[in-house]
């Protein structure tokens, strides 16, 4: 009952496809769709031998044949599993019994395969294991063809051809990938579309395109999505309403999950820690595994790729099941901030969107190089490595005389025993230019005496950043330091800034690395909000002067100003932008630090879809689409195209 949505749908189609090509080809065909979930489900301690293994395969197949063969189902799969003859039920039964319906070729169709593989898992004899995956090969040799979905790229490896039966009959294997950013464009817009039209106007809320964000990445979510509305249409005394948050998507696995949660915490952390150490080749893949048997996790990439992506499913982040997880809290408020996202230029955009960055800067920091596991993963991840996954495109770097050493690993502080949300601390880092900024009086002269004693409010505003001063770096200092987002009673110009610090290996120097958003003018007011939002030049040139006050007293050897624009679609090649102009303040400034302060600092921008999923790779979350200003805004900026 119901319409199939999703992996589902795809199997559906290539049985259904295989005998229209065998009708076409005048060849008997036959497909066969079958699965391990319902209406067929497979129990846990189903499967304790190959005999087993073979007959809740192969039994699958034969009741498909039966149920087809039927006018009506006069045997459920209950019955027809308790029958005395199941047991015996293997690969011989089901060729004898397609002779005898004419069928030569045989498509299988398995869906949610990985709840037999799982049970074959958990066998103790290795030999065991490898003939109940070795009977599945048999069929290749009889021209026939299975299709398999919820498989680990382990499962696929093992049921693949090898050459014995390659030498009988040419075989190709090919992985059918869920979503990838490649292909996420058209998929995500349909997917939108369609919700639309399934919540005209006003009733496609903020929590509903909320929720819309959370699962597009895996488009077989929005299928259970899409599904459960059309429970609703057929079945309104069963399923009373539509689909209205997440608590509505009750995956089948939550149950086993947050049961198993309830005893471990820290369930999920493997995987954060494996994504955090992930250093551009395949040495953390191995802290994947548990995360794959747990069915948290869906096949990335071809597995020839030296850099395969695993796939984290989007309940994990944030179901309610799932709240027992040492990281819900913080992932929790990521969800949220999507929320806050929405098309448009608001300030509420660019400050939840900054507030994505503050969660991921702090999942890199409780899990970079830490000490759990830490010899599953080595070699450890170089401060070079961190930089250019985290700072997207650089644009012109500033040297020091001193040499600094990037293959150094990350030094972060031992989090083991603190909470997510404690880990970011508030300061002032900038507490020097909001002053000049503040002081000024219109022309841009400072006042004067005079002035200053006739605002009294005004002359305590100056003496304040000494001790702010004094104050942030006393917090950069700290040992337990690493996240920062800045407060002021004044933000410079409606920017939103994070931070991050770490320490490069044993030698007590550090790293920081500043991310900066500036919300956007919208071109019907674009004159008005201009002059208010800084160009990424004169930012950079706001932010580097404030840190450099600090640099040498807190031993901050590298410094990169990261510019993060927010993504849309208006700049369809970022790269053409000229973001920095260094030959004069700004310049300057970089040639202080690197001489005087002895401080090597970069400018970097990110932009493009690819650098923001690099920044937020922790939480495989693609930044919300949000409008770019028009070229004339930009030019009113001091941004010029070439």
């Amino acid at each position: 009952g119901g319409s199939c949505q999703g992996k589902s749908l795809m199997l559906t189609e290539v049985v259904n496809g295989a005998a229209r090509y065998g009708d076409t080809k005048g060849q008997n065909f036959g497909g066969v769709a079958m699965t391990f979930s319902d209406p067929t489900p497979l129990g846990e301690d189903e499967v304790k031998d190959v005999q087993d293994f073979e007959a809740q395969f192969w039994g699958r197949v034969v009741y498909a044949w039966y149920r087809a063969m039927e006018p009506q189902d006069v045997m459920t799969f209950e019955a027809f599993k308790s029958a005395s003859f199941f047991k015996s039920i293997d690969i011989e039964v089901a060729k004898a019994l397609a002779k005898s319906l004419g069928i030569r070729r045989v498509v299988i169709a398995a869906d949610d395969m990985c709840k037999l593989t799982s049970c074959i898992a958990r066998w103790k004899d290795k030999d065991e294991r490898e003939h109940a995956m070795n009977s599945l090969k048999d069929m290749y040799c009889m021209d026939w063809s299975l299709l398999c979905s919820g498989v680990t790229e382990d499962d696929a490896n093992a049921t693949m051809p090898k050459s014995l039966y390659s030498s009988q009959r040419p075989t190709e294997t090919r992985y059918l990938n869920t979503l990838t950013h490649l292909t996420r464009g058209g998929a995500i817009a349909g997917m939108l579309h369609f919700l639309e039209e399934e919540y005209p106007g006003e009733a496609f809320t903020p929590k509903l395109r909320t929720l819309f964000e959370v699962v597009k990445n895996v488009p077989g979510y929005v299928g259970l999505w899409v599904e459960l509305n059309d429970k609703h249409r057929v079945d309104p005394v069963s399923y009373p309403t539509k689909v209205r948050g997440l608590n509505d998507l009750r995956h089948p696995m939550l149950d086993h999950l947050s049961a198993k949660l309830a005893g471990d915490c820290r369930l999920f952390s493997r995987y954060w820690r494996a994504v955090a150490a992930n250093n551009g080749d395949n040495c953390a893949m191995e802290l994947m595994k548990g995360s794959e048997s747990l069915g948290i996790l869906l096949p990335a990439g071809d597995v020839v790729r030296c850099c395969t992506r695993r796939f984290l499913s989007p309940l994990v982040f944030a179901h309610p099941m799932l709240s027992g997880a040492h990281e819900y809290p913080l992932i929790q408020s990521a969800i949220s901030r999507l929320g806050q996202c929405s098309k448009g230029t608001s300030a509420s955009t660019h400050g939840a969107i900054g507030g994505l960055i503050e969660v991921a800067l702090v999942l890199n920091a409780m899990y970079v190089n830490d000490v759990v596991d830490a010899n599953e993963y080595r070699p450890c991840v170089a401060v070079g490595s961190l930089i250019k996954r985290l700072c997207g495109e650089v644009h012109c770097t500033a040297y020091a005389a001193s040499t600094f050493d990037r293959s150094l690993p990350v030094v972060f502080p031992d989090y083991r025993t603190t909470k997510p949300h404690e880990i970011v601390k508030e300061a002032d880092l900038f507490p020097r230019s909001l002053c000049n900024d503040q002081v000024r009086v219109k022309g841009g002269k400072r006042p004067s005496e005079g002035q200053s004693r006739g605002k009294g409010a005004m002359v305590s505003k100056m003496s304040g950043p000494v001790d702010l001063r004094g104050k942030t770096v006393e917090i950069l200092q700290s040992a337990d330091v690493s996240v920062l987002r800045h407060v002021s009673s004044r933000t410079i110009c409606g920017a939103s800034e994070r931070a991050v610090i770490f320490r490069a290996g044993s030698t007590g120097e550090k790293v920081l690395l500043i991310f900066a958003m500036t919300p956007h003018s919208s071109s019907s007011s674009r004159r008005g909000k201009a002059d208010q939002a800084p160009s990424a030049t004169k930012q950079a040139l706001i932010l580097l002067t404030s840190v450099r006050k600090y640099v040498r007293p807190c031993n901050i050897r590298r410094v990169c100003f990261v510019h993060c624009s927010m993504p849309g679609k208006a700049i369809s090649s970022p790269k053409t932008l000229n973001l920095f102009k260094v030959t004069g303040a700004l310049g300057a400034v970089m040639d202080r630090l690197a001489k005087q302060e002895k401080c090597t600092t970069s400018l970097h921008s990110v932009q493009t879809e690819e650098q923001w999923r690099a920044l937020l790779d922790c939480l495989y979350l693609v930044a919300p689409d949000a409008e770019e200003p028009s070229s004339d805004a930009l030019e009113k900026r001091g941004v010029s195209r070439p």
